[in-house]
């Protein structure tokens, strides 16, 4: 979450330039940059009137319009680019808060001291009850549930409400109301009253002063909630949920509170809107005000700060420029061409301009949608990135990390988990059936079993994932089952899950202080205002970390460039920051090369000093031998639990029947293939060509080597076997190869046509290539 500000240097050698531009980004990445930020940006909004006079945006009606919308369009921010959770149902706080600041202006006093707060508190109480239900949901159901409540709204503004909101007229003010504390101060005259701020008129520029301040305010609040913990707890829910809550942490609080933020930021703005027009209409609550909040966000740029400000401006502007333009003004402007030509010309684009002006918007966004995702920011920071390319992250050695700092706990060997008569049936499948298990403290109690037994769904059940059916679960002592994932992890367990789950969108210094928050916290903490990087102890926890995983050198890089040996690292680094009690790993190296395997092994054992109790499920024997003190055997689901105690002695003896070497993909098949077989395998050999063939075959998960250099043949009539560990690449060797998933170096089918360039679609389908694949997960449809 860096600042959107850069700073650039014309004079000086180049690197007293780089210099000078790294510390005036570590100046604006301190509570005085922010400071300075804000500045910046209120000298910006406050010359407004000059600086768009020019292209005729500088009267002050178009300019409350951008401070009113900017508004708008920071807090939907808050929740849609922060949190990643789109709202459709933004215009019914827009539309509250016009009506309650009406209603201050008719029952207590035109000074808009009074209107706008009433405006945010009953837009936030709200948002409250609306968020409440809303967020039960995620995704397009979330979004659905917000537009039916601003259809409610909508509604019950024009029908049931009216004795409220006056119907179709619209709630306006008048010289009988009430208006007590004008009354009482001696304030009320014989003419229409208009809004004010205690005695100045808010009209023309002074509105939009007014306007401006309250939305420099407005964008400074947001740039603390984003430097906030608060705000990196919403960035890492918009970019991996899920984990949140294995991290220890309550997501949904901080989403409603979000929500409420946003919301009161809606009701600002329209209060806003009737201080300068006391008039409040239902049509502010129409799903189309929703969308335009929508668009000016993305337009502008999702996430960013400068970005729906922009997108804000950007809009208003198009609407009051296009939608003024007429058929004279186009014959105007194409007077310069011959008749026939200028009236095609006006024929082409009158559809574009005036009531018409909405299609003009639909082709810009389009644009900005295809062509700059980010939108406006993106393309600001393309333009940025012209004249200043960043030096590259280093990487790491490879190393798997130094000893830790932390001396080995010696333990008394009492169980730290106990597993009894835990079930679980998925419909007429028995996953799980009476698992009977015990943990010892200190120790690296491994599981093993084939694919399906029921291992991962183990450790969904100790993790709060899955409730089981029957059975009891307790850690130190306490019942587990029944408790949310966050609840069990700020317990003292934590998860390394076989898909390395870590917050793509964050940097990686980023995505260890989360958990150490986590730790330091609790499940939830609104902390608006604090920065998170001010938080010395959780940052010298996180560099502690760093530096024992040898992940120092990338602190700043972001999650989604690395390659998967380095996000198991960080995964890991992101559970032993928390320092828990007990580590789950499930199938920690699979999906990797032998390196990355090899790497992460040597890294278990050097975290294995910390004392820390760990749970392994792996496939791949030698990990397990290396690693594991006990080993569990999982009995196809059925309960069957054989444990095994070895010394140094039986592990290798054990391993050594079990691992033997890794050889080729060419000579495993090779070895597999039975003796009966052989012959007629060799018989076909001298008939013709091989029915299917693949030459030199290399793929790349990221930076992860799996395939490398494979090949084999299959003839008519055989049936090859591919044999290997998880994560040896036997899927992409084989069915994915085979349906066109990937391009190796050479592939030949029937008749010496090659299938490696082929899609899916035409692999399967072609004349004569009599190729079909059946996935491992099954390939039917489930309706």
């Amino acid at each position: 979450m860096n600042s959107a500000i850069t700073s650039t240097d014309l004079g000086g050698t180049p690197h007293e330039t780089t210099r000078k531009t790294r510390d005036s980004r570590q100046f604006f990445a301190t509570t005085m940059g922010d400071y300075a930020f804000t500045a910046i940006f209120a000298a910006a909004v406050l010359t407004m009137p000059i600086w768009l006079a020019p292209i005729g945006a500088g009267y002050p009606d178009i300019l409350q319009k951008f401070a009113i919308f900017g508004i708008f369009a920071i807090g939907f921010n808050i929740l849609f680019g922060f949190s990643g959770y789109l709202s459709f149902g933004h215009a019914a706080f827009l539309g509250t808060g016009s009506y309650a600041a009406v209603w201050m202006f008719k029952l207590l006093s035109m000074n808009a001291i009074f209107a706008i707060p009433f405006a945010i508190i009953v837009a936030g109480l709200l948002a409250l009850v609306i968020g409440f239900v809303c967020l039960r949901r995620a995704g397009i159901y979330f979004s659905i549930l917000t537009l039916a409540f601003a259809q409610m709204s909508y509604n019950l503004a024009y029908s049931v409400l009216t004795p409220i909101t006056n119907g179709e007229t619209g709630l306006q003010i008048s010289r009988s109301d009430p208006r007590l504390i004008d009354r009482a101060l001696g304030e009320v005259g014989a003419g229409l009253p208009k809004p004010n701020f205690f005695g100045i008129e808010l009209q023309g520029y002074p509105g939009f002063y007014f306007c401006a301040i309250l939305l420099v305010l407005g964008f400074f609040l947001a740039l603390r909630i984003r430097n906030s913990t608060f705000g990196m707890m919403l960035f890492a829910i918009k970019s991996n949920q899920n984990r949140m809550g294995y991290t220890g942490f309550a997501a949904r609080p901080y989403l409603l509170t979000a929500f409420v933020i946003s919301g009161m930021y809606a009701g600002l703005a329209g209060g806003l809107l009737a201080v300068t027009d006391p008039l409040a209409g239902a049509d502010r609550m129409q799903w189309t005000a929703s969308g335009e909040v929508v668009l000016m966000t993305i337009l502008g740029g999702v996430g960013t700060l400068l970005g729906p400000v922009i997108g804000a401006a950007v809009m208003k502007y198009l609407e009051q420029i296009f939608s003024s333009f007429n058929d004279g003004f186009l014959y105007r402007s194409f007077d310069f061409l011959p008749g026939w030509a200028q009236n095609l010309a006006v024929e082409i684009t009158s559809p574009f301009v005036g009531e018409g002006w909405h299609l003009t918007l639909g082709l810009l966004f389009m644009v900005i949608v295809i062509f700059l995702p980010g939108g406006i920011m993106e393309g600001l920071r393309r333009i940025g990135a012209l004249f200043h390319k960043p030096k590259p992250a280093d990487g790491t050695t490879g190393d798997t990390g130094r000893c830790p700092r932390e001396p080995r706990i010696e333990r008394a060997g009492m169980d730290i988990l106990t597993i009894n008569g835990v079930s679980k049936r998925f419909g007429g499948l028995k996953a799980l059936d009476d698992v009977n298990l015990r943990v010892k403290e200190g120790t690296v109690h491994a599981i093993i079993g084939p694919n399906g037994a029921g291992k991962s769904t183990l450790l969904n059940t100790l993790v709060g994932r899955i409730v089981p059916d029957e059975g009891t679960v307790e850690f130190n002592g306490a019942p587990l089952l029944g408790h949310n994932p966050y609840e069990i992890n700020q317990a003292g367990i934590a998860r390394v899950f076989q898909t390395p789950e870590t917050f793509a969108e964050l940097t990686v210094m980023e995505n260890v202080m989360i958990p150490a928050f986590a730790r330091k916290d609790g499940a939830f903490r609104i902390n608006l205002w604090g920065r998170a990087n001010d938080r010395r102890v959780v940052l010298e926890e996180a560099e502690e970390i760093l530096e024992d995983l040898n992940l120092a050198a990338q602190r700043h890089q972001r999650v989604d460039s690395m390659s998967r040996g380095d996000k198991r690292r960080l995964e890991l680094a992101m559970c032993l920051v928390q320092r828990p009690k007990l580590l789950l790993l499930d199938e920690p190296t699979a999906g990797m090369s032998r390196a990355d395997t090899n790497n992460t092994v040597d890294l278990l054992k050097v975290i294995a000093k910390r004392g820390i109790t760990k749970v392994i499920i792996e496939h791949d024997m030698h990990v397990v031998f290396s690693l594991a003190s006990t080993v569990s055997v999982d009995g196809a689901g059925h309960g069957d639990r054989r444990r095994h105690a070895r010394g140094d002695q039986g592990r290798s003896a054990r391993a050594g029947s079990l691992s033997g070497g890794s050889p080729s993909m060419s000579d495993t098949i090779d070895a597999v293939r039975p003796h009966g077989r052989s012959a007629r395998a060799e018989s076909v050999r001298s008939e013709g060509q091989p029915f299917f063939a693949a030459r030199d075959l290399h793929a790349y998960y990221g930076e992860s080597y799996i395939v490398q250099g494979v090949s084999f043949e299959v003839r008519e009539g055989e049936i090859v076997a591919l044999l290997g560990r998880n994560g040896a690449g036997k899927d992409l060797d084989a069915a994915h190869h085979r349906a066109g998933r990937f391009a190796g170096a050479q592939a030949r089918r029937r008749s010496g046509s090659t299938a490696s360039r082929c899609t899916p679609c035409r692999a399967t389908r072609r004349p004569g290539s009599a190729c079909s694949w059946c996935p491992r997960t099954g390939g039917s449809s489930p309706a």
